[in-house]
């Protein structure tokens, strides 16, 4: 927890050293505070004595563990054997035997905690921390402590009691030790973590400067005089409410105290310093999710920044290369760079920005043909690949060194299954895992993969319609073709005539947008079927015009590829059959009533035959009354109503064109008087019938049957044309010249 990995060279910068190296550096202060730590255990602090025993705190081993938990157990060690454990070999010889426990025990726990040091990060979780370490270390060397140092002492008793055996070392004894062993440890390790916590002590060990540094400071010297302010407090009471003759103020705060006295006042230092522990958290915490906030905000506003410049940036190169500009311009990431690939190997030119010229390396590396490890990963999960300190994990990538103290991310470009290459970026580790940081990452790159996939496929059709912008135009069929995500990407005029829309409002916009709904199912099942096949010729179908209306077509489709092999689009010619379907229909109702004249004129032909035996008889039967008689006259009506209905069953036939137009001289009057007669009969007597007939006119040329159904017609709808309760029937005949003027 105290350790950090991002480490800065600064060993020369520090005044009065001058060393080499940081090695030689570190070197000399482990054993500088080796050795300060041993004779700082000298002091031999009692915590408890009896006749027997006594426990004491030995401060020395705070040193070889603050140089583990900042360089490791390798310093710690070193550190530890240069006394800062090595003091017990001549402060502990009363306890015989039980050295041989104690003193490797001490000397283990160092190494352990900077093993656990070497390999902290800052992004760590917290079961990696100091504290949280400490916890099976110091559960597994206190039931060693109760098991094996009585057994150790009783082989070897000490000089003060050679008679000592393993019954008579004290549980209790051994308890309280394990309790003062596990509250040094925690105490030590706090104040450990307090120092790593300040400025100064930070750039004196090499260790970058953490968050709100300066207000940790504050903190936490703030902390230190409230415990002191405390200990001063408890001093007056003593020294003004309960006085001791001969004693001075000074005596009763350091000289003259009590262990009693000296305890508690410990305590309230160290209350006071565990409140500014947690107090500088809460401000670390505060501070680190303003950074998280201030950092998405800039991501955002790179985001921003890029999806406008993928608005008006037609050109691949500007635009890759001012993306990678952008996104670092924000400050939201310290590098980008943007690789393209062609069959799955990277082609040069290749953007970025953030380098300060130091992408060399790289470019030399992908032009030889080799990838880096996470855009290999990429391609093959899909999935952002992020990694803690490419300078530590990612030794064979030319960039790793520069990435020394910040994490890298990779992320595909990737659109419509095309797979152009990938994105890398640098940001600081403890964002590198947060899940809207990714979240922003992919949404950035699936926009540069959109956009370069947008100006490809609009080379591509300006290619295309440059080529065949001649043919296209002259084609009478409309002709269209839609990318594998249904997009129409071509639009010849006769498309646009067919459906009432221009090119440019349809360039873009799904092919369905001209498919009725009712059609949709059987629209995917044809594409499905070219798909399959490679094609489909002249199926016919419906389809929808600009303005709603809908039309009939004929439809030829096939697959075009890539030079790959791989499907690309699908090309479609469309020709309206809207008048032929038109015509199909016109042409099957004259079939129908070519089937009903024929029909009928077998009627007729018939029914003929049964009018034939009825005028005969009816002649045969006039010729055999008088003509005055009512028989003649029954007999006549019968021959007339015959007459008449062979004039209707001649008009069946004409209609059938079974019988053929015969044109005779008459005389239309005639044939009104007729129709009247009839018409009187069926017409209801409210409805007056004018008539004006001048009986003058002469014969013309005519069928008078025909004339017969025109009259008719003509009386039959003046009778509907007028309300049914009562109106008037204006009938007029008359003979016109017609002149020149007139025609």
């Amino acid at each position: 927890m105290v350790n950090d990995r991002h480490r800065n060279d600064f060993w020369h910068q520090i005044p009065g050293l001058k060393f080499p190296g940081k090695r030689s550096y570190q070197v000399t202060v482990a054993l500088v505070f080796g050795l300060i730590g041993f004779g700082v255990n000298f002091l031999d602090i009692e915590f408890l004595k009896t006749g027997d025993f006594k426990i004491s705190i030995l401060l020395g081993v705070f040193f070889p563990l603050l140089i583990a938990l900042a360089w490791g157990w390798r310093y710690g060690l070193l550190c530890a054997l240069a006394g800062g454990c090595q003091t017990m070999w001549w402060l502990w010889y009363e306890g015989g035997w039980g050295i041989l426990y104690s003193v490797p025990v001490f000397t283990l726990w160092i190494v352990w905690h900077g093993w656990w040091a070497d390999r902290r990060s800052g992004s760590s979780p917290w079961y990696m921390t100091s504290f949280a370490v400490e916890i099976p270390f110091r559960i597994i060397s206190e039931l060693g402590f109760m098991m094996l140092f009585p057994w150790l002492v009783s082989l070897n008793p000490p000089p003060w009691d050679p008679l000592l055996v393993q019954d008579h070392v004290s549980p209790a004894w051994l308890h309280t030790v394990g309790i003062k062993n596990t509250v040094t440890a925690y105490l030590f390790l706090m104040i450990a973590y307090v120092i790593f916590s300040l400025g100064p002590a930070r750039r004196f060990f090499g260790l970058s400067s953490r968050r709100a540094q300066a207000d940790t400071m504050l903190i936490y010297i703030t902390a230190m005089l409230f415990g002191l302010v405390l200990w001063i407090l408890d001093v007056l009471t003593n020294y003004f409410f309960f006085p001791i003759d001969g004693q001075t103020f000074w005596g009763l705060a350091v000289h003259g105290a009590s262990p009693k006295e000296l305890f508690f006042r410990s305590f309230y230092v160290t209350a006071a310093l565990l409140v500014g522990v947690l107090m500088d958290r809460v401000n670390r915490s505060r501070v680190k999710l303003q950074e998280r906030l201030d950092h998405q905000n800039r991501s955002l506003a790179a985001i921003r920044n890029v999806n406008q410049l993928i608005v008006g940036e037609k050109d691949p190169d500007r635009l890759l290369k001012e993306a990678c500009r952008l996104l670092v311009e924000t400050r939201s990431f310290y590098n980008a760079w943007i690789a393209l690939t062609v069959d799955g190997r990277p082609k040069r030119p290749f953007y970025h920005a953030g380098f300060n010229g130091g992408f060399t390396p790289m470019a030399e590396f992908l032009l030889a043909g080799d990838i880096p490890a996470c855009a290999k990963a990429v391609h093959t999960s899909g999935n952002i690949q992020v990694k803690e300190n490419p300078s530590e994990y990612c030794k064979g990538c030319p960039l790793s060194a520069l990435y020394a103290g910040r994490a890298g991310l990779c992320v595909r470009l990737n659109h419509a299954d095309r797979n152009f290459g990938w994105l890398s970026l640098s940001c600081p580790i403890e964002f590198a895992q947060i899940s809207q940081e990714h979240d922003l990452i992919k949404e950035v790159a699936g926009d540069i993969a959109f956009a370069l996939w947008a100006i490809e496929n609009e080379n591509h059709r300006k290619t295309v319609e440059s080529q065949y912008a001649g043919v296209l135009a002259a084609s009478v069929d409309a002709v269209m073709a839609f990318d594998l995500n249904g997009r129409i990407t071509v639009f010849n005029p006769s498309a646009e005539r067919m459906f009432g829309c221009k090119a440019e409002d349809a360039l873009g916009s799904p092919i369905t947008r001209f498919c009725p709904e009712d059609r949709l199912a059987e629209h995917q099942i044809k594409i499905r079927h070219v798909h399959e096949t490679g094609e489909l010729t002249g199926y016919e179908s419906e389809r929808l015009t600009a303005d709603g209306r809908r039309i009939w077509v004929e439809i030829s489709m096939s697959l075009s590829r890539n030079d790959l092999g791989s499907p690309q689009r699908i090309n479609a010619i469309l020709r309206d059959i809207s008048e032929r379907k038109k015509m199909a229909k016109q042409i099957q109702q004259a079939q129908k009533m070519e089937a009903i004249g024929s029909l009928a004129g077998g009627i007729a032909h018939d029914f003929n035959n049964i009018l034939f035996p009825i005028i005969g008889f009816s002649q045969m039967l006039m010729e055999d009354f008088y003509k005055e008689s009512t028989e003649y006259k029954n007999a006549r009506e019968i021959l007339t109503a015959a007459r008449r209905a062979s004039e209707l069953v001649n008009q069946i036939l004409s209609f059938s064109r079974q019988s053929e137009d015969k044109s005779i001289p008459v005389r239309f009057q005639t044939i009104i008087r007729e129709v009247l007669k009839l018409c009187r009969s069926t017409i209801p007597s409210n409805i007056k019938i004018h008539q004006e007939i001048n009986f003058q006119c002469g014969y013309i040329m005519a069928d008078p049957t025909k004339l017969h159904q025109v009259a008719m017609n003509l009386m039959t709808n003046a009778y509907h044309a007028i309300a049914p309760d009562h109106g008037e029937i204006s009938l007029r005949l008359c003979e016109k010249e017609f002149g020149q003027e007139d025609i």
